[in-house]
């Protein structure tokens, strides 16, 4: 296979049950798709000549007992640790290429900091609320001249910016886990948590990030309510927008004493140094993934929400997830009614505005500017009670019952003590083409793909 390869599609090379060996590209990044290699019962070596581990999809070995990767003797590593290649080094060959081109972009050479753990910070009160960060496409030079470090403290310092998160900081444990990718950022690939960007969703190994965080807390009791935040690293080669998914999972048991349980993942993409708008798209995401919260902007094109779809967000909305939505346009009976009538909010901007979890019909949602909104400003009020509710149950146990007034005597802080500007009556529509994706609730728990 010529080097200008630089990926095999689904079924390449199924059923060709006489094929004996496969030489492919130095340039390949995509080994895959779906089963490329499958029922090739004679092959018996497949030389990957890629410095960098291409991707792999679903490869199957089956019905190739013998067969074995011949890799370079440089990469091997890279390839055994890698999360995608690693369950094959066992027919692994370390191989001494003598025709490979020198690449033109670094490639990592120490992998020894991999699942390195930092606690950067144990909570000073309270059970401890578990945080674990950690950073994706960050090369072992970037790991050994602090980047990578810097920017887990950065991701730390923008989750903790806004409130509640600020004013309740003493009740997490904060931790740092590392990897080391092959490469720096996503043009040569080699990420060590699988992440990519698929149009404006992030994706990655989902289940990799979980294992090394229940590395950590080894407890899996912990686990049903962890936030793992991932900072996808970008070198910046020009101004770009900040995109994110959340991932949520749903707990192994669902519990009403359990308030808005279930583990999460968010990743996002790092965009800038200072954190600026990376940190908004951090907690936008972390809106989501801790909070439990939906959206609030909407793709006008979607229409009304379909029956199934409100079925399915009032069946987790039972347990404390989706608390800044509502399906009822009456200011007496929807979910945030005491602040409609607490005059303490008269400047808040607070409403029923139709329009959320991306459907402008149907559903309705508590204010026009926030960030599940637009991935700027700070949580509205509703939000800020859900995520406050769920910090003190997670730290205290189900026993702890604070109330609405307890709320509201914190949140002081919070509150607008003047009129602002007049909102508008209708759905805030996405704009295009940079369309955020929604997040992802995944409808399983943390140990299935």
């Amino acid at each position: 296979m010529g080097d200008q390869v630089t990926s095999i599609g689904s079924y390449a090379f199924a059923y060709c049950r006489s094929l004996k060996t496969l030489t492919l590209s130095a340039n390949l990044k995509d080994f895959g798709g779906f089963n490329p290699i499958n029922f090739c019962e004679s092959l018996e070596a497949v030389y990957l000549r890629a410095l960098v581990p291409p991707f792999r999809g679903d490869l199957k070995m089956n019905n190739s007992p013998r067969l074995k990767f011949y890799v370079p003797s440089r990469s091997m590593s890279l390839y055994t640790s890698s999360t995608i290649w690693s369950q094959y080094r066992d027919n692994m060959v370390s191989y001494d290429y003598t025709d490979l081109p020198e690449p033109d972009f670094y490639i990592s050479s120490d992998l020894s900091a991999e699942g390195e753990v930092t606690v950067y910070q144990k909570a000073a009160d309270g059970r401890g609320i578990d945080l674990v960060f950690m950073g994706d496409a960050y090369s072992d030079r970037e790991v050994q001249s602090g980047l990578y470090l810097s920017d887990m403290k950065a991701c730390a310092e923008a989750f903790f910016a806004v409130e509640p998160y600020k004013s309740f900081r003493n009740l997490f444990n904060i931790y740092f886990v590392t990897t080391v990718s092959a490469t720096e950022g996503y043009a040569h690939g080699g990420q060590s948590l699988g992440t990519n960007l698929v149009g404006t969703q992030v994706i990655g190994d989902d289940l990799k990030c979980f294992e090394m965080a229940s590395k950590i807390l080894q407890d899996d009791e912990r686990m049903q309510d962890v936030l793992v935040i991932i900072c996808c690293n970008q070198p910046k080669d020009g101004p770009r927008p900040s995109y994110g998914t959340a991932y949520m999972f749903d707990p192994d048991t669902w519990s009403t004493s359990r308030f808005a349980s279930g583990p999460s993942l968010a990743y996002f993409t790092k965009v800038d140094d200072s954190f600026e708008s990376t940190g908004n798209t951090l907690r936008h995401e972390c809106g989501h993934g801790f909070g439990k919260l939906l959206d609030e902007y909407v793709f006008p094109e979607l229409g009304r929400i379909p029956s199934d779809e409100q079925s399915r967000i009032e069946q987790k909305a039972a347990y404390g997830w989706y608390a800044n939505v509502d399906f009822t346009s009456d200011p007496t009976k929807v979910k945030w009614s005491a602040f409609l009538s607490d005059e303490r909010y008269r400047y808040d901007e607070l409403g029923v505005f139709e329009g959320g979890a991306t459907y402008p019909y149907g559903v309705w949602v508590p204010s026009k500017t926030s960030i599940m909104l637009f991935n700027v400003g700070r949580f509205n009020a509703p939000s800020r009670y859900a995520i406050w509710k769920r910090i003190h149950k997670l730290a205290y146990g189900s026993s702890w019952n604070g109330s609405y007034e307890d709320f509201v005597a914190y949140d002081v802080i919070n509150r607008n003590p003047a009129p602002a500007s007049a909102q508008s009556s209708g759905y805030f529509a996405s704009p295009k083409p940079q369309r955020p994706a929604p997040p992802v609730v995944t409808g399983r728990t943390w140990r299935q793909r």
